[in-house]
């Protein structure tokens, strides 16, 4: 335990360097795999058909890239929660257009693909963002203490 106003600090920014470092390997291998499919090749083929998809996907996996390296930045210099949250909210997005879109990935034949990734990657990452958050939380502490 640490001292000083904050004693969750030293977690919340350990768990904000290994979110983005594990963000910025598979915006990397997305991407990667993105472009190949483009040009018609690996298991995102499909978009050598929706080259609009393929823009989309290109401008996601650099904004969460960059949302990567903002946070490992601020959390090294600024520890606060906030970098936490801002990596949680990150993956509520693909995790929410995966359900509300669900007909678009049964459409061509992703679903499983879609639902693999959710379990494997955003749901662990969002799980780990809900314990760094809520890791020393005054308010909880506080809660307990009245017990």
């Amino acid at each position: 335990m640490t001292s000083g106003p904050d004693p969750g600090a030293k977690l919340r920014t350990t768990v904000t360097r290994i979110h983005a470092s594990i963000l910025f390997v598979i915006t990397i291998a997305a991407t990667t795999a993105s472009t190949l499919g483009w040009k018609g090749h690996g298991p995102l083929d499909v978009l050598a058909r929706q080259p609009y998809g393929y823009v989309g996907l290109f401008q996601a996996y650099f904004l969460m890239f960059l949302l990567a390296l903002t946070c490992l930045i601020g959390a090294t210099r600024w520890p606060s929660r906030l970098w936490n949250a801002a990596l949680l909210v990150a993956h509520l997005g693909p995790v929410s257009i995966i359900v509300i879109a669900n007909d678009v990935f049964a459409s061509t034949n992703s679903q499983r693909m879609a639902y693999a990734m959710a379990l494997l990657v955003h749901v662990p990452l969002i799980l780990l963002e809900a314990f760094a958050l809520l890791w020393k939380t005054p308010m909880l502490r506080h809660g307990a203490a009245r017990r």
